[in-house]
């Protein structure tokens, strides 16, 4: 149940149970007055095996082959990005990262990640939790962490909670599995309510198709930028190793645990243990998972602790090679051998459900503060702020208390240690308990937003009036928004986002403040281009109306334009917008231009494409340009009728009729409703002296898609 730091000073002789690892934490790992430990009752007096020192615990010789796994893993890792870098290949493997499989659920996107994180987890059906132990980059950080550690003579001892080993089970259920249960179950059940409801579960699309996305261009795109990265690791590494134990991060923090551990029990690969074991404890005092090894392999004649990770350390150290890994009937298909024991804890229970609570309100501030902590370090800053608080608690009610080797407090006196330990956890709570607050008017606001029915196409539409109560939801939605903006803004949180300040220019917009929406709207462009990215489609699409319902001319709106287009020519976004103020004022010659540059900056983009070359037949007249912009969607999807029937509209009108006709058959074999497609091509067919054919796809429309011809379109 820790590591070897946890049981080689001041060992219990035999007999004797585990008083003097209690009395090591100052008191602290004692309930009721009865110190909690570990009895092992023989390691005192083991005589010296491989060449250990008497009475002492023999080196693990699955140590040195676990870190050249585990090194070369983390090669394979910086190869791969080495390479991809060094020879500028445009696409890479896309990463190989559990994570990733978040977007296989969500998009439908089949990737590396997936596809990694699926043998995993069928692995340990069958091994057992090996893949953590001997293949994962943050246990091998963990390990490395630790091992510095005790280089430098810190010893660092597990802590021991029956409340938080359920976080990590939690957290991939809402990584993992959360987003489709409220696609399928929540909103078919929430029915008319959906609208309601979905403000506080989060918006889903619809089931997605099965796509493949093996390889990619932006690597880095899921990935945080390195200052963020180096945190990152010093916090789920030093930090989680110090404060939570050798594997602390793995225990209370990682979500792709959650699934690992309960399919362990379920595997028959086991350490198991023979007639040889004669319970010295070896195994416990060198396990670095916090498990019990001695009394797991007395009780069930094998290790059914979901937290073991298959280190082998504890085979490697018994001196009469009792243990050894192999198949057996799984714990969870296996009838208890002995009672069951009550989960040894640091903390009494009404305790622990106070740390539970702490660790979520910290997790929930600190989680994309400054809009750069990832999840998975704001729960290991969690995890360690309701450790932080854990201690400081026993700091004020013991006489004596100490982390790791460091007394904080002697006989009722405060060391100097104490007074700066309890100065960091007024720290970390106090900036927990702010970013808790910021994030919670940030989220009242988002779900006031969400109950806002008016959609950005219908502020956009001239002449469309807010109803009252929509105004007075969104002054409610913007007021929260801004307090959790910048101090400059009226607020006490952090510079928003794209994302955020997109919301309080929507709020700001429905609420009827044209000059404060139309700042945030350039906010939100300002913001994108700072990251490198193309300015927010929507907020270039919402700047020209905004800034019309404002009073603004058409000549201040181009101007304004330009040079949005100056700064980002690629924005294709800009330029389509551009385009239709420049039709709006009598410049075709201008608009037709923007538009073929808007398909030339985006040609892999059908949305862009098909939106320029629709304005581009009409009003502009410029079939011949409309042809490239068509023809550039049907490179991305070539199953898109309409596409195929502007292409078709086009190639007749500059006189390239029999392509023409071939694309206009296509879009009616390809669209789910033709009618209206047949309409025009026969009337076309029957131009040409061919009325057998017309009257032929008629009939053929009128099975398909009966009923009243809908109006043909252009």
């Amino acid at each position: 149940m820790g590591n070897g730091g946890s049981y080689r000073s001041g060992m219990p002789i035999p007999g004797v149970t585990g008083g003097t690892a209690a009395a090591a934490r100052g008191g602290c790992g004692a309930e009721g007055g009865r110190p909690r430990g570990v009895s092992l009752p023989v390691l005192a007096v083991q005589p010296a095996l491989g060449g250990g020192k008497p009475g002492g615990v023999r080196k693990s010789r699955s140590g040195p082959r676990r870190a050249a796994v585990l090194i070369a893993v983390n090669a394979l890792m910086a190869g791969h990005i080495i390479l991809w870098v060094a020879t500028g290949m445009r696409r890479t493997l896309s990463p190989v990262e559990p994570s990733e499989g978040m977007y296989t659920l969500e998009r439908g996107t089949i990737n590396a990640g997936f596809i990694f994180f699926a043998l995993a987890l069928l692995a340990t059906l069958v091994f057992g939790r090996f893949f953590c132990g001997w293949g994962c980059h943050i246990v091998a950080l963990q390990d490395l962490c630790a091992w510095m550690m005790k280089r430098a003579g810190v010893k660092p001892k597990p802590f021991r909670s029956r409340l938080l080993v359920f976080v990590p089970l939690l957290l991939g259920l809402y990584m993992f599995v959360w987003p489709t249960f409220v696609r399928e179950v929540v909103r078919p059940v929430s029915g008319d309510w959906w609208a309601a409801v979905a403000p506080y579960v989060g918006e889903v699309g619809a089931r997605p198709g099965i796509t493949w996305e093996l390889t990619k261009e932006k690597f880095w795109e899921t990935f945080p930028a390195w200052y963020v990265a180096v945190p990152f690791l010093l916090v789920c590494g030093f930090g989680a190793v110090y404060f939570l134990g050798a594997k602390g991060f793995c225990t209370y923090g990682c979500p792709y645990g959650g699934f690992f551990g309960p399919l362990d029990r379920a595997a028959p690969g086991r350490i198991l243990v023979t007639d040889a074991c004669e319970h010295c404890g070896h195994c416990t005092s060198v396990c670095t998972s916090n498990v019990r090894v001695h009394e797991e392999v007395r009780d069930f004649g094998m290790v059914v602790d979901p937290g073991c990770m298959k280190c082998m350390d504890c085979v490697s150290v018994c001196p009469n090679d009792a243990l050894y890994f192999g198949f057996a009937r799984p714990p969870l298909l296996s009838p208890k051998k002995s009672p069951a024991k009550r989960r040894l804890a640091d903390a009494p229970l009404l305790a622990e459900v106070g740390l539970f609570g702490i660790g979520f309100v910290l997790f929930f501030g600190f989680r994309d503060m400054f809009h750069q902590v990832p999840m998975l370090m704001a729960v290991g800053m969690a995890g360690m702020g309701a450790f932080l608080a854990w201690k400081l608690w026993e700091m004020l009610r013991l006489p004596s208390v100490r982390v790791q080797s460091v007394q904080l407090k002697l006989k009722g006196r405060w060391k100097g240690a104490g007074v700066a330990y309890a100065a960091l956890t007024v720290l970390v709570l106090g900036a927990g308990a702010w970013g808790a607050a910021v994030n919670g008017r940030a989220y009242a606001g988002e779900v006031l937003l969400g109950k806002i029915t008016v959609r950005r196409e219908q502020l956009m539409t001239p002449g469309f009036r807010v109803p009252e109560e929509q105004r007075a939801l969104a002054a409610r939605a913007l007021a929260h928004l801004r307090a959790a903006s910048r101090p400059s803004e009226g607020g006490w949180g952090w510079q928003g986002s794209v994302k955020t300040v997109g919301y309080r220019a929507l709020a700001a917009w429905v609420a009827g403040d044209l000059a404060e929406a139309e700042r945030l709207i350039g906010e939100t462009v300002e913001l994108s281009m700072a990251h490198g990215e193309r300015p927010a489609p929507d907020a270039v699409a919402s700047l020209g109306p905004v800034m019309s319902q404002r009073g603004a001319g058409a000549p201040e709106i181009i101007a304004r334009y330009r040079g949005l287009i100056a700064r980002a020519p690629g924005s294709a976004d800009a330029r389509l917008t551009l385009a239709q103020v420049l039709i709006a004022v009598g410049d075709a010659a201008g608009a037709a231009e923007q538009l073929a540059a808007a398909v030339e900056a985006e040609p892999l983009n059908a949305r862009t494409c098909y939106a320029a070359g629709s304005m581009l037949v009409e009003p502009l007249g410029r079939p011949e340009l409309a042809v490239t912009a068509f023809e550039r969607v049907l490179a991305v999807e070539p199953g898109r009728a309409e596409a195929h029937w502007g292409a078709g509209v086009c190639l007749v009108a500059i006189g390239r009729a029999a392509e023409g006709e071939r694309a206009m058959r296509e879009a009616v074999r390809l669209s789910p409703h033709p009618a209206p497609y047949i309409q025009v091509l026969g009337g076309l067919l029957r131009s040409q002296g061919r009325g057998a054919e017309a009257s032929e796809l008629e009939r053929g429309a009128n099975n398909r898609d009966p009923g009243v011809l809908s109006p043909a379109p252009r």
